[in-house]
């Protein structure tokens, strides 16, 4: 069984489809528009289609469409991401495109929180996806910017950002197994035009796959 209480943080694609009719030809022709995706990957804003390097992102549309609960969830949606368990580990470390530690090694996938370093806490690999605005993962290696425990790529959960809206949600769910969640978050203004500032809190139960 394992009980995890988080702390977190995910990026929509909209195609509209507006049908224009020539009365003339009798024949309709259709405008899409992609709204802009902008990252931080290059630790600076940039358009997703600008950024020269294999990159995945979602939004927070994404995260609560395709049911991603958990960081290993995101195994599901990026490509050459896994979440492997490697010798005397007793969690699961994320690994792009093979690129694994050995043994007590250095982790080779930086997690990042809003540009900050996870650093060496392996116990965010199992965190809940609450409150994010967006998620980026950036393959191959990446020291130049984020170190040298970057050689695999990093995983960037950036959270939505409180301001003087008032802005709430709760997510609760029941499943088999023993499985509970329930996750929720509110964010507004605490001194009009001064002060902002939100708490989001995700508690996950799951009961195993055997009784003992």
């Amino acid at each position: 069984m394992s009980k995890r209480t988080c702390l977190t943080l995910g990026i929509p694609l909209l195609i509209t489809a507006p049908l224009m009719s020539d009365p003339a030809m009798g024949q309709r022709e259709i405008s899409t528009s992609i709204e802009e995706v902008v990252v931080t990957a290059q630790k600076r804003e940039q358009r997703l289609q600008d950024v020269p390097m294999s990159i995945s992102a979602f939004t927070a549309k994404d995260i609560q469409d395709s049911g991603m609960l958990g960081v290993q969830d995101l195994a599901q949606m990026a490509p050459g991401l896994v979440f492997a368990e490697t010798i005397g580990r007793q969690t699961t470390v994320p690994v792009i495109r093979g690129i694994a530690p050995f043994g007590f090694g250095d982790p080779t996938v930086v997690m990042m929180i809003d540009g900050y370093t996870n650093g060496f806490n392996r116990s965010g690999n199992n965190a809940s996806l609450v409150d994010l605005e967006r998620i980026e993962i950036l393959r191959g290696p990446q020291p130049t910017l984020y170190g040298r425990n970057a050689i695999g790529g990093v995983i960037n959960y950036v959270t939505k950002k409180p301001d003087d809206e008032f802005r709430a949600s709760f997510r609760g769910d029941v499943g088999t197994r023993g499985t509970y969640l329930a996750q929720g978050s509110a964010s507004g203004s605490l001194i009009e035009g001064v002060l902002a500032g939100g708490l989001a809190l995700s508690y996950r139960e799951f009961g195993g796959f055997m009784d003992n």
